[in-house]
């Protein structure tokens, strides 16, 4: 049996139409296979990048959240110098500033607590201190170093509102394992701020 020339050229029609069709599927597979191995890379990578990301603004809010602390808890020593003075003018009363709350009158040491306003009275030749307000920062790890030979525990002023001091008092605010500060200079008339980079031992 004879096949027409027209029936050979349909075969090899159909011959090259099923070569053609399986290029393109296996030129397909391979394009797929390619570019699910190329989307898991990417993935891996922007994964890691939003890991470097995170981490570096953890870190980043932690600097910022513990300056602003440190800020906070230096601008309330400074309200309260404010506010002692300006007690002490309307009531010509000696007042003092002590570490820690209204119960400790004026014994303890520690700054980070809080600390109160106390109105000084001599009542048979001994001191009576009478609460006035309490001053508590938000954040109670904040430590106040004083300077060399300076009073840790109190600010006094007198009834005419001058912190009484034979010298300039400097307050260094400072949390543990930071390197920035806030130093508080007080002297009898004014007191003010400066932030500096703080290399000493804040514990």
């Amino acid at each position: 049996m004879q096949l027409s020339t027209t029936s050979v050229s349909s075969i090899k029609q159909t011959s090259n139409n099923t070569t053609s069709n399986k290029r393109t599927y296996n030129n397909k597979t391979l394009q797929m296979m390619t570019t699910k191995g190329f989307g898991l890379i990417e993935l891996l990578v922007v994964v890691a990048i939003i890991g470097i990301i995170a981490t570096y603004s953890i870190g980043t809010n932690s600097a910022t959240r513990q300056k602003a602390q440190l800020a906070e808890a230096s601008q309330l020593m400074m309200q309260s110098i404010d506010y002692a003075r300006s007690y002490a003018r309307q009531t010509s009363a000696r007042t003092v500033l002590c570490a820690g709350d209204k119960d400790s009158n004026c014994q303890s040491t520690d700054w980070s607590k809080g600390w109160t306003l106390f109105t000084v009275n001599n009542v048979t030749g001994a001191a009576n201190f009478e609460a006035v307000r309490y001053f508590a920062p938000s954040n109670t790890n904040i430590q106040f170093i004083p300077d060399t030979g300076a009073n840790q525990s109190t600010i006094v002023v007198n009834g005419d509102g001058y912190v009484e001091m034979a010298q300039e008092l400097v307050l260094t605010t400072c949390l543990a394992q930071f390197s920035q500060g806030v130093e508080i200079t007080i002297k009898p008339q004014s007191s003010s701020l400066t932030p500096l980079d703080y290399a000493g031992q804040c514990s």
